[in-house]
């Protein structure tokens, strides 16, 4: 049903259809849009695209043809997060041809599906597309992260193997070596779509103490803890780092409302600290004005070097 509606509206495109503002820009802002949503269903899960596909490469006026993968990669990390793998369907409007090159529709449709688990399929494949999408939500993935050698803004082949045959391995075949302007943007969004979920996510170890700071009002300090085996620490030299982002979200009668000012909690210990870090977790401390009329707040911690987070939901005292 779905392939006959899309071949019947299925044409080709004007060339303005290709400048960033008219619809690459409002096609990333939609698709980000979609992660609080993914956000309220726990667990793995996946979704079927079916489009012709989104330029991640686009000629500027008086420019000659510019890359920009910020967007691909920031609704990448964050369906990682979320345990969220995409499948596409790309459909060809008759007399167009099937292009995967640098920079093209295909190709950022490939790198989506490969960066999240998911897989690409071409056009009319509708139906299969959605039938591996619903049995391969309840696969086990593992996340693998490593650091380029040079940060030159080009492509690079990976090859990942392994000598087990019957394990099968689907990663993304190239990444882009670029440094990432685009961390806090991810963040931001991923921390948003935490908050607004109904459910505690469960992925790094969390628990909290709060208590009211006397001799003010509506202040309170959270005295944090998290598992320290659950961040991921980079090593650099003989020190350790982490970047942890904690983020409060009031839950009240008006629905749900992030404070604004989240707070860092980047971390670079010695090789001993490190170890202790693992054996004892880590500790960390903030304070907030909370709006004393909410039944309860959720405090959110993101690893910011593996997109995975852990919350825990409090209620309020209304206690003195």
């Amino acid at each position: 049903m779905l392939d006959d509606a899309l071949r019947q509206v299925n044409e080709l495109k004007s060339g303005d259809d290709q400048y960033p503002v008219l619809r690459i820009t409002p096609t990333w802002k939609a698709l980000s849009g979609l992660t609080a949503q993914f956000a309220e269903v726990p667990g793995p899960k996946s979704f079927v695209w079916i489009t012709q596909g989104v330029l991640n490469e686009f000629e500027e006026p008086g420019r000659q043809f510019h890359t920009d993968t910020t967007p691909l990669r920031i609704f990448a990390a964050n369906l990682n997060a979320l345990e969220t793998a995409i499948y596409t369907v790309q459909q060809r409007p008759s007399g167009s041809l099937a292009m995967d090159n640098e920079g093209s529709p295909g190709d950022t449709l490939a790198q989506l599906t490969a960066l999240t688990g998911g897989r690409a399929y071409p056009s009319d494949n509708t139906e299969e597309a959605i039938a591996q999408a619903m049995s391969g939500a309840r696969r086990v993935n593992y996340r693998m992260v490593f650091s380029p050698d040079r940060l030159d803004g080009k492509y690079h082949k990976i090859r990942v193997s392994t000598p087990r045959k019957d394990i099968k391995i689907q990663t993304a075949e190239r990444y882009y070596a670029i440094a990432a302007p685009d961390v806090e943007a991810r963040d931001a969004a991923l921390l948003e779509a935490i908050g607004h979920s109904p459910f505690d996510y469960p992925e790094i170890g969390v628990t909290a103490q709060m208590t009211k700071v006397a001799g003010t009002h509506g202040q309170v300090r959270f005295a944090i803890h998290v598992d320290g085996p659950d961040v991921l620490f980079l090593k650099e030299g003989t020190r350790y780092h982490a970047r942890l982002a904690v983020r409060l979200v009031e839950y009240g009668p008006d629905g749900v409302k992030a404070i604004p000012e989240g707070a860092l909690g980047d971390l670079d210990v010695s090789e001993e600290d490190y170890a202790k870090a693992l054996t004892d977790g880590i500790e960390l401390t903030r304070q907030e004005r909370l709006d004393e009329t909410i039944p309860q707040v959720r405090l959110v911690v993101l690893d910011r070097n593996s997109n995975l987070a852990g919350t825990v939901t409090m209620p309020i005292s209304r206690n003195p």
